[in-house]
């Protein structure tokens, strides 16, 4: 790339993000709201700005289609309407088109925006720049790039997204110098406020939940605060049962909302090629016929949560090494995650384990590609919710370890605290529910278990009963 053109596309950057970010913010006219995560990352940003916090490298990955983009776009408009930070001082680059159409790299763009824009070196600058790097991992020295302007100058503040590749490929010496912050699926809130076009947090609401799931006995706030009572009505009401079965069925993705349910699995089937084609075959860590098998694997992964690697094995017709490499990239490309069987070494490495997709969406979207989705399968992907809301919860709130019983009859999940006796859960499907907690309960000498389905929220003899509505807040 010459170095007018490169001077060109940089001029062009600086002027057209705020078109772009747009683009991306509006929805049929109407500006999208803001997930949960643009919170945090304001804040940082606020931080930053007032210099009290010394973070200023943020990496986002997730699964494509997540609304990596987006976020960056009303980040953007952030920066630059509500701050009013100047255009020039804020780089919104789309790191795909500069290397796939421009053939060229994240070093060569900031050196031409240094030259053309800043009229300075970001070394040695004095007010702020902002970086929003988008799909960073289409460069392959991102992470050096990175790390060097963090090492060189605490005036830039940058967030880098990239699809599953992204995890995939953090250094060590970048991840102790980066936050990291996921973006995950949508969780029910989030959709229905993607749906409504409009945000309503359900905070006290959501704490309530949290903290009843570790401490049962809160359960009486719900009858004596009243800003917690109408909180809980208006979510009930907006918390129906078709709402509810849709956003199984369909609704993890950030474009769910908008599009109707053959388009939805159109849509996840194209990204879950490419994480497949592109992400995945990108790490050349495995020869064309493992690649080409990848989506067999997939298949047969939404058949059922929990599958051995002897199965997977001889089924798919790979060695079990590789299965087992197979399931580590596709657990770092955030596509799915494992839960391991609560016990020993040696049952942990006998019994098979459960792997869970970022969302029931996921799972719902091969079924119906294959033509096999029935509808007992419902009860699956509410298991697969909880389990996801349960692993989100955990890297992002609580800490605790989550198992499951793998004794017949036993509960769907454990959660296991350090210094706490581990809490069973169950997500009842049907009339199954009671037994399984109890039986888990006596097992593990559990002070309480949990249910989570039915219609009433109550605490009898040592079982929470939460019904799924409420859980669906978190």
């Amino acid at each position: 790339m010459v170095e007018e053109e490169k001077k060109a596309y940089v001029r062009k950057v600086v002027e057209s993000s705020q078109q772009i970010a747009l683009s991306y913010s509006f929805k049929n006219e109407k500006q999208l709201p803001k997930r949960f995560i643009f919170s945090r990352l304001k804040k940082l940003i606020d931080d930053f700005i007032s210099n009290r916090t010394e973070e200023r490298l943020i990496l986002m990955p997730g699964i494509r289609g997540v609304g990596k983009t987006t976020l960056l776009s009303q980040i953007y408009l952030y920066l630059t309407h509500e701050l009013k930070i100047p255009k020039e001082r804020v780089v919104f680059l789309f790191v795909d088109e500069v290397a796939k159409v421009l053939n060229s790299n994240i070093a060569e763009i900031l050196e031409t925006y240094e030259n053309t824009i800043l009229m300075e070196y970001l070394t040695s600058i004095k007010q702020p720049v902002f970086l929003l790097l988008d799909e960073v991992h289409y460069d392959e020295k991102w992470a050096f790039i990175l790390k060097s302007i963090y090492d060189k100058t605490n005036k830039v503040f940058t967030i880098a997204t990239g699809s599953s590749a992204l995890s995939l490929t953090t250094t060590a010496d970048l991840a102790r110098r980066a936050l990291n912050e996921e973006l995950y699926p949508l969780n029910f809130s989030e959709y229905l406020m993607l749906e409504k076009s409009s945000f309503q947090s359900f905070k006290e609401l959501k704490s309530f939940v949290l903290e009843l799931i570790f401490n049962p006995k809160l359960i009486k706030k719900i009858k004596e605060e009243e800003n917690l009572k109408k909180e809980y009505s208006s979510f009930l009401l907006q918390a129906n049962e078709l709402k509810m079965r849709r956003f199984l069925l369909c609704g993890g993705f950030p474009f769910s909302p908008f599009y109707e349910e053959k388009e939805i699995y159109s849509k996840v089937n194209q990204i879950l090629e490419k994480v497949i084609n592109e992400d995945i075959r990108k790490i050349g860590r495995f020869r064309e016929e493992t690649i080409n098998k990848l989506w067999r694997f997939l298949i047969i992964l939404s058949s059922s949560p929990q599958i051995s690697i002897q199965s997977l094995s001889s089924q798919i017709g790979l060695t079990k090494e590789v299965v087992t490499s197979v399931l580590e990239v596709l657990e770092k490309s955030k596509l799915l995650f494992s839960i391991k069987p609560l016990g020993g070494e040696e049952k942990i490495a006998k019994k098979a384990w459960r792997y869970y997709f970022a969302t029931p969406t996921i799972r719902s979207s091969l079924k119906n590609y294959l033509g096999t989705f029935k509808e007992e399968d419902i009860g699956t992907l509410l298991e697969e919710y909880v389990a996801t809301t349960l692993y989100r919860i955990n890297k992002t709130k609580y800490f605790f370890d989550l198992f499951f019983d793998a004794e017949k009859g036993g509960a769907n999940f454990i959660i296991k605290q350090p210094l706490n006796k581990p809490i069973p859960i169950e997500v009842k499907s049907g009339e199954k529910g009671e037994k399984q907690v109890r039986k888990s309960m006596e097992k593990f000498k559990s002070e309480y278990g949990i249910v989570i389905g039915g219609s009433e929220l109550r605490f009898e003899e040592n079982i929470l009963y939460l019904p799924k509505e409420l859980f669906f807040v978190l």
